[in-house]
């Protein structure tokens, strides 16, 4: 599995480009409403990896079922009816961000190297895993202070710094082209 600063990278580019699409959230507690909903959607998967750290058995636990498609249109669901409670805004711009975030982070397990997801759960259990693999991955087996996770973060590090670049470059252009509408 990739790690969660790959997967906290993705939700902090999620929020910033759903920011514009939610004018009508105004103030600072609707902003971290939105904020949080991003970040929490983008990690939210790995919820089951509590289990695991609790049972001291990670790989029976983490990185199941909520890897699945199907998991994927639970969130989203669940996220879309939360937004709209919280703040009143429409069901399918949250329903949209519940399902990018769950989605990009079946997406990033997908590509990195290890047993992959189990997609189609529950059609099957099988896993899927990319070809071609993106990302190197963490290593929990191997502990905490594996030196196996320095390679990880010299290949995460500039796929995140490039997406969070070219994320503040979209908004910045959006920002200029507002302020020259006038």
């Amino acid at each position: 599995m990739a790690s969660p600063l790959t997967h906290i990278a993705v939700g902090y580019s999620l929020f910033r480009l759903a920011r514009p699409r939610f004018p009508e959230l105004t103030g600072a507690w609707k902003t971290v409403v939105l904020f949080c909903g991003a970040l929490g959607v983008a990690v939210f998967v790995d919820a089951d990896a509590v289990l695991g750290v609790l049972h001291h058995d990670l790989a029976n636990y983490h990185n199941q079922q909520s890897h699945s498609l199907c998991a994927a249109a639970v969130v989203g669901i669940g996220v879309g009816l939360l937004g709209r409670a919280l703040t009143g805004s429409g069901l399918g711009r949250w329903l949209t961000l519940g399902l990018a975030g769950t989605l990009s982070h079946v997406l990033i397990d997908f590509l990195t190297i290890g047993r992959g997801v189990q997609l189609f759960w529950p059609v099957t259990d099988a896993r899927f895993a990319s070809p071609l693999p993106l990302f190197y991955g963490l290593r929990w087996s191997e502990g905490v202070w594996s030196t196996s996770h320095l390679v990880t973060l010299a290949n995460e590090i500039p796929i995140v710094a490039a997406l969070l670049w070219q994320v503040h470059r979209k908004a910045t252009r959006r920002a200029v082209k507002e302020v020259a509408k006038g």
